[in-house]
């Protein structure tokens, strides 16, 4: 019997990272869902784009929360928004799976009473991400190896010698859950753990033969983000040698980067042709 994987992710400031994780994630799962608040106009917009469902809630910043990425998350998980009639994930919004990764992942999900975690590497910086884009290199290497060194890989997460399966992917049959999520901390930290840690020590399972890709702008101390977004946008920073322009830069001159340069261009070139076809 065929089993749906569904799956949500929250996104609160993370616009850039996520338009790079739905491109790759949304078609790996049966439904996808993204968390966001009604004030964040830029998710929304990329959900927009790649036809995924947005559900905004205040729950994020209700009652005093620095960022309750968990209040949110529980009061989704009650909702009916999702069938919950198979497997759940949960992932960042800065995690992309490479294509396939789900098909090598749902083959593991079997235990219906355990939770489930994969490895994950570290992409830093947009021009090394996009260097890798741009020519890529499987992770799936001839169908016998799971190549993880295409980045540095990111260390795993144990609790008295035991596996667990943090945030950044958790799957878990939904059926057999209550569906909440600890909602103690006022901000993104250690709720993820206290939910993983619902299973039992052995009932907590890491997927070997599956890897996310961890987008960050910079590197970063561990938890920068746990109180809202603060590093800097996911684009590129790349300064031309010989001190030319570059589009693909976030090359400033006085405050005002190429784009804006060029918007300004098209606009005084818009308004010289209407001048100049008004004397005819």
């Amino acid at each position: 019997m065929y089993s749906p994987v569904e799956a949500f992710t929250t996104c609160v400031g993370y616009s850039d990272f996520l338009s790079w994780s739905l491109l790759f994630n949304r078609p790996q799962f049966d439904n996808l869902v993204v968390l966001t608040t009604p004030q964040d106009l830029k998710t929304q917009e990329v959900c927009s784009f790649h036809h995924v469902q947005c559900y905004a809630t205040e729950a994020f910043f209700a009652e005093g929360q620095t960022f309750g990425k968990s209040q949110a998350i529980d009061e989704f998980l009650k909702s009916d928004v999702l069938s919950k009639s198979g497997w759940l994930v949960h992932f960042d919004s800065d995690i992309v799976l490479p294509p396939r990764s789900m098909n090598h992942i749902r083959k593991e999900l079997i235990e219906t009473d355990c939770i489930y975690g994969i490895d994950r590497v570290s992409a830093i910086g947009f021009d090394k991400w996009a260097d890798y884009v741009s020519d890529p290199k499987v992770f799936y290497e001839q169908e016998v190896w799971l190549r993880l060194d295409r980045f540095p890989i990111m260390p795993r997460v144990y609790k008295d010698g035991y596996y667990v399966p943090i945030g950044f992917f958790q799957a878990w049959y939904a059926p057999n859950s209550e569906n909440s999520y600890p909602t103690v901390h006022q901000n993104a930290a250690r709720a993820d753990m206290l939910f993983a840690m619902r299973w039992g020590g052995q009932k907590r399972k890491l997927i070997a033969n599956a890897v996310g890709i961890h987008l960050e702008s910079e590197h970063g101390n561990l938890g920068v983000n746990w109180n809202g977004r603060k590093t800097p946008p996911f684009k590129s920073r790349v300064i031309p040698e010989q001190g030319g322009e570059s589009v693909l830069g976030v090359w400033e001159q006085g405050g005002e980067s190429v784009l804006g340069l060029w918007e300004q261009l098209e606009k005084a070139l818009e308004e010289f042709k209407a001048i100049w076809f008004s004397n005819y």
